[in-house]
């Protein structure tokens, strides 16, 4: 938490910052930069989790939850001229998806034309 204004000030310059920190620090962190950027032509993008779109059964889903809310909250505010795009991936390692297949989407996220606002994507067995 006390590394937060740190974090914003370095981003600065950046023209698209990727959020993937471990909550609560991550709402915490988007929140910061999201006041920063609200007005500049940026790309703030999410990594959030699978387990955003389930029952909050755990911390980790309550808050993952908590921060998809809040992203969303600011995605529908007509009042902004940055881009926010939230990717929920499920399980990443131990034969399920890859750090790849999230920069994947990344890469995704910052080429489209338009704000993509969600990609939810997971591993799947037949």
């Amino acid at each position: 938490p006390g590394a937060i204004p740190q974090v914003v000030r370095a981003a600065q310059g950046a023209d698209a910052f990727v959020i993937n920190a471990h909550p609560p620090s991550q709402l915490k962190l988007f929140n910061a930069l999201y006041g920063q950027w609200r007005n500049l032509p940026r790309h703030i993008i999410v990594i959030g989790s699978r387990g955003a779109l389930m029952n909050p059964s755990s911390d980790y889903r309550s808050q993952k939850k908590s921060l998809r809310t809040r992203v969303l909250e600011c995605q529908l505010s007509d009042r902004r001229a940055c881009k926010i795009s939230q990717i929920n991936p499920g399980f990443v390692g131990h034969d399920q998806l890859e750090p790849g297949h999230v920069a994947q989407a990344v890469v995704q996220v910052l080429e489209a034309p338009y704000e993509l606002a969600e990609i939810n994507f997971w591993h799947f067995d037949k």
